[in-house]
């Protein structure tokens, strides 16, 4: 069994074979020497079945002795299903190009909803707030951060924004996902070993917003990382349909398979 090497701190990371779906890897690292985000914990402290076990480690010189070594180690899942991050500033077009881009894919690729504190604006309809956003009050934001429910999360412009691993999981289970993020994000999730491609939004002729907070917000993180890819979505007219065809032409790659 060939060991795939990942930028995790890990004991190795194994395809496996007890899964039919060959998106899904198993990485097995001991829980006591390495303190590190996790994915996903399968088993927490309960030891996995002992066959199972012992067909992941035994080819990757792992010693497998008693019950004391079992309970040592835990399961993470990782993906390959493609995560697309989309960046930008507020009001450059990154939720109508996501939401073009779920239909057009036939839905290969899926926008994962998250949590936030932040309300829907005027200028938002509830079919889209409701389509990317699930609405937590700060309490329980703070709360649901205490417990680790949250894969990654983040504060922009007063508001607390975050995604859930449920949320994040179940799309990638069934398909490739996008988010629209913060840039600090990007490497907290590439770090992950998640297959994280980063798109940057610029709008052009763009209304921009009127909010100074979303304005002071975007001009402190603008920059601050180097996206894989930019695209240049013109608010005149056929500039939205330009970003689309480019936007498809950029990820058909990354969602030809399931």
């Amino acid at each position: 069994m060939k060991v795939e090497k990942n930028n995790v701190k890990t004991l190795g990371c194994f395809r496996s074979q007890y899964d039919e779906d060959s998106s899904v890897f198993f990485c097995l690292q001991f829980s006591y020497v390495f303190s590190i985000p996790r994915y996903k914990i399968l088993s927490k402290e309960k030891s996995p079945p002992l066959d199972k076990l012992s067909l992941l480690c035994k080819d990757s010189n792992i010693p497998i002795c008693d019950k004391e070594v079992r309970v040592s180690f835990t399961y993470t899942v990782f993906l390959k299903n493609t995560l697309v991050c989309f960046i930008g500033d507020s009001q450059s077009g990154k939720s109508r190009l996501m939401m073009e881009l779920e239909k057009r894919s036939d839905f290969l690729i899926r926008i994962v909803r998250s949590t936030t504190t932040r309300h829907r604006r005027e200028n938002e309809t509830e079919y889209v707030y409701r389509k990317f956003y699930r609405h937590a009050s700060k309490d329980f934001f703070q709360k649901s951060i205490a417990a680790g429910h949250f894969v990654e999360y983040d504060e922009y412009a007063g508001n607390l924004y975050g995604t859930s691993h449920n949320a994040l999981e179940h799309t990638l289970s069934i398909s490739h996902a996008m988010l629209a993020v913060t840039e600090k994000t990007v490497p907290h999730l590439q770090s992950l070993g998640l297959n994280v491609v980063s798109i940057q939004i610029i709008g052009v002729n763009a209304p921009g917003s009127d909010d100074p907070l979303r304005q002071k917000a975007d001009a402190e993180r603008r920059g601050s990382i180097t996206p894989d890819y930019v695209i240049f979505n013109d608010f005149a007219p056929g500039g939205f349909e330009k970003a689309c065809a480019e936007l498809l032409h950029i990820i058909k790659p990354y969602i030809a398979e399931i």
